[in-house]
């Protein structure tokens, strides 16, 4: 292998280092809820997108701009907002049905009579994060492999130990070049899940 070739490797390398962490910062905030499986955005539930959309712009610090109830501290999200926000990480073609949403410690508290989410300023319950192992892509469409990795009291602490994920999905991302990228699909991935067994 020349110097050439083993610099290109080193780059494709750093690519896919690169579209990995991409990748898992983007589907951070989908994978926290552990959604159900879906396949075309008419059949994403709104209970998903919602959750979602909260938590993106809880982990991005857009709930600085939001004004605070004075009664409990909990931010007041405008629905218009989760919309946009669920919009951007699911695209269009769905129907959003707003409800509160109980996210195993806490709620979001959907308010109908203010169109508005009350939601805790700093959650900080993490039950999955998000570990890309698998890439492959036809034109703009990108099927990743992400493992769910819950968080382990040596994870926590810092301390190196073999990581083993609770589960496995495949996602489903349309990436286009000069648009925002967005999820079109979540579905099991049983064959590595029988092999994690």
């Amino acid at each position: 292998m020349g110097c050439r070739s083993i610099g290109e490797f080193a780059h494709a390398i750093s690519n896919q280092t690169a579209l990995k962490e991409e990748f898992e910062h983007f589907i951070l905030p989908v994978v926290i809820n552990d959604p159900p499986e879906f396949t075309g955005n008419e059949n994403l539930h709104s209970v998903t997108a919602i959750a979602s959309a909260i938590w993106q712009m809880i982990l991005s610090g857009e709930t600085s701009r939001f004004e605070r109830d004075p009664d409990t501290g909990r931010v007041i999200i405008p629905e218009s907002d989760v919309e946009a926000a669920a919009r951007g990480i699911f695209g269009s073609g769905f129907t959003l049905e707003h409800r509160s949403v109980d996210y195993i410690v806490m709620m979001f508290r959907y308010a109908p009579e203010l169109k508005s989410y009350f939601v805790p300023e700093n959650p900080n319950h993490f039950p999955f994060s998000p570990r890309v192992v698998g890439i492959s892509s036809t034109g703009e469409t990108y099927r990743i492999t992400v493992d769910y990795i819950a968080p382990t009291p040596m994870l926590i602490a810092g301390i190196e130990h073999e990581i083993m994920p609770v589960k496995s999905m495949i996602y489903t991302i349309n990436r286009p070049r000069n648009r925002a990228m967005t999820i079109q699909a979540i579905e099991s991935n049983r064959e590595r899940e029988i092999f994690l067994r």
